[in-house]
């Protein structure tokens, strides 16, 4: 993915996109002929990312059988728990969620990858044909690290980066949505839908400043 986060000569759409057209031919991946181009806007801040992490922590731990109520301690304690919706909240506090809710919960480890890559604690992001190895990521992050510490030390990158791979995402989500673009050949079985969901919803939230993480709308 280095070829998408280095080397922009100018920080305009028409060039976010056509460096994302040069990754998606190198991936045989079909373009979408309608897509919009993407509209610059305000970005999160670095300590608003860094809360964001936290709250995603949180709910990939209920995924892999951390209980709600500790979770919810810890958070309590280090000034946390107002990080999560309200909706991400009664996760927490429901004891019995079904097996299919555990199952969505298990993906937010992705979007909380791609924000990690957002703030420098990854420096490149894998290709979403699998899901993402978080173990260069959790020493880095709450609980290892206090989260006060963690929200006041980060850093952003450039918002051309960001922006470039939030393009690369969108187009990536809308070639898989469509199949009759791939002109009867299989959709690439080197991309992995939930993977393109999860990161796709983190990019377009840092992206929008005024928007709440349940409020992401991922239309193609």
């Amino acid at each position: 993915m280095e070829e998408i986060s280095q080397g922009l000569i100018m920080f305009n759409m028409e060039s976010i996109r056509n460096n994302t057209l040069k990754v998606l031919s190198e991936n045989n991946i079909p373009m979408h002929p309608n897509l919009p181009l993407l509209e610059r806007g305000n970005l999160k801040t670095p300590s608003e990312i860094c809360q964001r992490i936290v709250a995603l922590y949180s709910l990939a731990g209920l995924s892999n059988g951390a209980e709600g109520d500790l979770l919810k301690e810890w958070l309590v304690a280090e000034n946390g728990w107002s990080f999560l919706s309200d909706i991400e909240q009664e996760k927490l506090n429901n004891g019995n969620l079904t097996r299919e809710e555990l199952n969505e919960l298990s993906w937010k480890q992705e979007s909380l990858y791609v924000l990690c890559w957002c703030i420098f604690i990854i420096e490149d992001l894998v290709w979403p044909s699998s899901e993402a190895n978080l173990d260069e990521v959790f020493p880095r992050i709450p609980p290892e690290v206090p989260i006060s510490n963690f929200v006041g030390s980060a850093r952003l990158r450039a918002e051309e980066e960001i922006i470039q791979m939030l393009d690369l995402y969108y187009c990536i989500h809308a070639a898989m949505m469509h199949p009759e673009l791939w002109k009867g050949a299989v959709i690439s079985s080197n991309l992995k839908i939930e993977v393109v969901l999860e990161r796709r919803q983190a990019l377009e939230w840092v992206c929008s400043k005024k928007s709440q993480w349940d409020e992401i709308s991922l239309d193609t």
